[in-house]
């Protein structure tokens, strides 16, 4: 059998946050964050040499604009929590 006959397993659902608590929405928050400020490091230090280096900067401009949205300042409620983890 060849691999495109292989019946495909359903994609799964992307998650209804919304039926998070708000201490799981912010550790979501948290771990969003984090995860966005390690692949930041991984954009601009690249470890092998690219053909076109230039490729990499609408990432890295995408991480910086929900970098800033994730660190702007004041107490979020739960909707902005919301809001800012499916950014």
């Amino acid at each position: 059998m060849y691999p495109w006959e292989v019946p495909a397993s359903p994609m799964p659902e992307l998650a209804d946050l919304s039926r998070l608590s708000l201490d799981e929405l912010r550790t979501r928050h948290t771990e969003l964050r984090t995860n966005l400020v390690a692949t930041s490091v991984l954009v601009r230090h690249v470890a092998t040499a690219l053909r076109e280096p230039t490729r990499l900067q609408p990432a890295a401009d995408l991480i910086k604009s929900t970098l800033a949205i994730l660190d702007l300042p004041g107490a979020r409620g739960r909707e902005e929590i919301l809001r800012e983890v499916n950014l």
